[in-house]
């Protein structure tokens, strides 16, 4: 078991889909790849989750269509009020407009979980590379 310095010290992903099933796995998948995960049913829960955090989260996995607020208008928002945290979307649907407008790249569902592993590294490197470094102290400010 990880002790609990250990865990601040891994990148915070918080994971939003409105599939209880599908977050489960999803979950499970990146937990055992050493993030921590948050997990939220839908864009709005999503924001006040993030808004109780110390610090935003390290990335953003969000599935493109939800009730109540979907992935896109969810990434907007957290482009407005966190710039540089990246955002990774999944999809069950074919998209109705170009994936290109979108502000990260689209993992279509169903994926294997080392689909998802590759691309969450991906998001995390490419926030690495516009200088914006995983810092586990700044979770402890208040």
């Amino acid at each position: 078991m990880a002790s609990p310095a250990s865990a601040l010290d891994r990148p915070l992903v918080l994971l939003v889909d409105d599939d209880h099933a599908v977050r489960l796995v999803m979950a499970r998948t990146l937990v055992e790849d050493g993030y921590n995960v948050l997990t939220a049913p839908d864009g709005q829960a999503a924001i006040t989750i993030i808004q109780g955090l110390h610090s935003p989260p390290d990335l953003v996995i969000t599935d493109l269509r939800m009730p109540i607020m979907g992935g896109e208008e969810l990434s907007a928002w957290v482009a407005r009020h966190h710039p540089g945290i990246p955002v990774l979307f999944v999809s069950g649907f074919a998209l109705v407009r170009d994936a290109r407008d979108l502000p990260g790249p689209v993992l279509a569902k169903p994926f294997l979980g080392e689909d998802l592993r590759a691309r969450v590294r991906e998001r995390l490197q490419s926030r690495a590379r516009k200088h914006l470094p995983y810092d586990p102290m700044k979770r402890l400010e208040t």
